[in-house]
């Protein structure tokens, strides 16, 4: 892995920061409504895209007992800017009256 860290690192650590931008908000995963997962492949394994290595993080945050919300997400393999980047994840969550 790079500096950042493998699949499962970077997505954990998004995942983190997303849930700390949305508590700052008064928003949990619970609101999250919709996620875009871009992926990068990563060179430790032949190019493709850990996709189970990020999963792995992700229900550890969603569809579980203490936070049951499963949103609609998209998951696509892109060539991220940053180099290294292997993970970037976008949410769209809504704010219940």
């Amino acid at each position: 892995p790079g500096r950042m860290g493998d699949t499962v690192q970077q997505a954990g650590s998004s995942l983190d920061n997303l849930e700390k931008s949305l508590k700052q908000l008064g928003l949990t995963f619970g609101d999250v409504v919709k996620a875009t997962v871009f992926m990068a492949g990563d060179p430790a394994k032949g190019g493709d895209i850990d996709f189970a290595g990020m999963n792995q993080e992700w229900s550890k945050r969603f569809g579980t007992a203490a936070q049951p919300n499963k949103p609609a997400r998209s998951t696509v393999q892109v060539g991220l800017a940053t180099p290294g980047a292997l993970v970037e994840i976008e949410m769209i969550a809504v704010k219940k009256n």
